[in-house]
């Protein structure tokens, strides 16, 4: 049986347009004989669809739109799957809905009302026949794979994870060479048709790469990664077809994917602003400068307008050749993009602002300015502005966003500025257009120190402590400041795990206070594509927050968790005291009617534990045996008595015992 699966890209919740190009495939596909074609995961509301799954008007667009669809292929022989979220009690759930002979049908919501709705069976992956074939879908072909029963014949895995750039498994077909989904494939000895969506869905990136595994887990098939294709296999169970070889084309480069990742974000977003052209400042640094090159290589040369602001601020001589080698360095790098330069003064506009030209109030007067400037000109040529911002500018905020405040996107605000260094030369060996200049380490450095530098002064009002903060700084280079950010933002970690604060705790302490003051800064900044393992939408603390972590100081790590398995260890310890203490008491009252003194139930007691099971065996033979000598007692002492008219006495007999009485 053929199976095809359409890796293409549209609009996020364009409903419209996507039954359209289904519409488009599944006629495709019918023409090379196929009998199941399979949709990407977050074409009609993404993968974070929030409170538009509990809009019932929004769920009736989409069936209605899939019923119509279903219509038209009601006399074929093919079943389409469309996965899409919807709500089971309020929360998210994501289902694959078959289009087959003119129905609707969601599979997961089916099975859970055919089987009276458990919990457990929402779950499971769903299981139906389609041209001989038993089928299963799944969204975490890693977790399913094992748990599939018997007789499956191929596992359709709609990937649903975006792409992260320190995860090669959200690469397509190019995580296969480091990934372990191979494995599973293998052990499970099924077929896998891997379902890669491509395109920007919201703040996700897709690369594609959708691709076919045999029962071997060998590449039988792939869909080229960062384009639309239509990608048809014939799975055929027991059966040695052609393995296609893992080329460089497939081999995962982690600057080449995210610039291309990137690229993509760019183009879709700006279809949702309505416009083709954008606007980036050019201040000869190499994060502008390659924004510029990926604005190009997104949308074109002929759609990148470039902002060139001249300073008239520089008075000594090194000041005025460094500002005559910024102006040639931009106007050279707009002449080999072929972008238009529009050149600005906002000396005029600086004064109005503030006529005081002491720093931070110059810093802050020119910011301003600049922000005014992008947004005239975004307005005279119905433009979008686009801000060089990294992730390191994000997670230590200062008095530049005031200077990209009107920008509606940032695309390296989940990149870290010693990141774009490599990026760069990626880019730079597909064709040299940045100066080497730019793409060196120093010029790195000398970006991290303008960031820390802007970071003191915007946070920090005091003018002695900004002078101990820099200090503290100076000793840092490029690299060891975004692997502190990287540690604590992207890997989570707390004060002590990361590297860095056992050699310099001040350093860490700073950097972490800082990142936390900035929360309500990243508010109001640009919005960006995620492309790590966690950005700072996914990171957001309370704006109004106080604490930061300075670490523990030495102390031990104190838990909620950790206070309540001392609790449950204190019960536990109290009751094995109660119950020693239960056990000598009966041992005592025992021994006292054996007639075993003190002293040889202590060592009884106290012996080792040989000892103790033998002497127990022993307590417990003559426990045993207890009743019967008490009552051979109790019936002497009452002949004995009654000869001697004596009455007996009561507790003679083991019913008489308070203990036994009460036990």
């Amino acid at each position: 049986m053929k199976i095809a699966i359409g890796q293409f890209d549209v609009r996020l919740g364009d409903i419209e347009s996507i039954c359209s190009r289904i519409k488009e495939q599944s006629r495709l596909a019918i023409t090379h004989d196929a009998k199941l074609l399979c949709v990407p995961a977050p074409l009609f509301c993404g993968v974070a669809p929030g409170l538009l799954i509990d809009n019932r008007n929004f769920e009736h667009d989409v069936m209605r739109s899939l019923l119509e669809l279903a219509s038209c292929f009601s006399g074929d022989e093919l079943t389409i799957l469309v996965p899409f979220v919807v709500s089971i009690d309020g929360a998210p759930l994501f289902d694959v809905i078959l289009l087959k002979e003119g129905r609707v049908i969601p599979s997961r919501l089916f099975s859970m009302h055919q089987r009276e709705g458990s919990a457990l069976d929402i779950w499971a992956p769903p299981i139906f026949e389609v041209g001989g074939l038993r089928v299963a879908v799944s969204f975490d072909a890693q977790r399913d794979l094992p748990l599939l029963p018997q007789g499956c014949d191929v596992l359709v895995y709609f990937q649903a994870s975006s792409f992260n750039q320190d995860d090669c498994s959200t690469a397509g077909v190019s995580g296969l060479i480091e990934g372990s989904l191979c494995k599973a494939v293998r052990d499970r000895g099924i077929w896998l048709a891997a379902v890669c969506p491509v395109g920007s869905f919201d703040e996700s990136v897709y690369t594609g790469g959708s691709y076919f595994l045999d029962e071997s887990a060998r590449l039988i098939s792939a869909a080229p990664s960062f384009e639309e294709a239509l990608l048809i296999q014939d799975v055929v169970r027991g059966t040695l077809l052609p393995e296609v070889a893992i080329s460089d084309d497939f081999r995962f480069n982690k600057e080449e994917w995210l610039w291309n990742a990137l690229q993509i974000y760019l183009r879709d977003s700006l279809s949702s602003y309505g416009s083709r052209r954008v606007v980036v400042e050019l201040d000869g640094s190499l994060a502008s400068s390659l924004l510029a090159v990926l604005a190009v290589d997104s949308i074109g040369s002929r759609n990148v307008i470039g902002l060139l602001v001249e300073r008239d601020d520089a008075i000594a001589p090194e000041q005025v050749e460094k500002e005559s080698l910024r102006r040639r360095l931009v106007r050279e790098l707009s002449a080999s993009l072929h972008i238009r330069l529009v050149t600005r003064s906002a000396g005029f506009l600086t004064e109005s602002f503030d006529r005081d030209r002491s720093y931070p109030n110059a810093a802050r007067s020119e910011n301003l300015a600049v922000s005014v400037i992008l947004e005239d000109l975004a307005d005279e040529y119905g433009a979008v502005i686009l801000s060089p911002l990294t992730k390191t500018d994000y997670s230590l905020p200062g008095k530049r966003v005031d200077r990209y405040r009107f920008a509606s996107l940032a695309p390296f605000g989940d990149v870290f500025l010693t990141d774009l260094e490599f990026v760069a030369r990626y880019r730079n060996r597909v064709s040299e257009v940045l100066p080497s200049s730019l793409v060196s380490l120093s010029e790195v450095e000398a970006a991290m120190s303008r960031v820390l530098y802007d970071a003191i002064h915007g946070r920090v009002e005091d003018r002695d402590r900004a002078a101990h903060a820099a200090e503290i700084f100076y000793k840092l280079d490029a690299s060891q400041v975004d692997d502190v950010l990287r540690a604590a933002v992207d890997q989570g970690r707390v004060f002590e795990e990361i590297g860095l604060a056992r050699s310099d705790e001040d350093a860490v302490a700073l950097l972490l206070l800082m990142m936390r003051a900035g929360e309500v800064d990243r508010r109001r900044m640009a919005p960006y594509p995620i492309v790590s393992s966690r950005s700072f939408s996914e990171r957001a603390w309370p704006s109004q927050l106080a604490w930061s972590d300075m670490g523990r100081d030495g102390q031990e790590s104190l838990s909620a968790d950790g206070f309540a398995l001392d609790e449950i260890h204190r019960f536990e310890k109290k009751g094995e005291q109660f119950g020693r203490r239960m056990r000598e008491e009966i041992a005592g009252l025992i021994g006292g009617m054996l007639g075993i003194s003190p002293e040889q139930l202590r060592s009884m007691m106290e012996g080792g534990q040989e000892g103790q099971r033998a002497d127990a065996d022993d307590l417990d033979t003559a426990v045993q045996g207890m009743p019967g000598q008490i009552g051979n007692h109790a019936s002497k002492g009452s002949e004995q008595a009654h000869l001697e008219g004596i009455p007996t006495p009561r507790g003679m007999h083991p019913s008489d015992f308070p203990f036994f009485s009460i036990n």
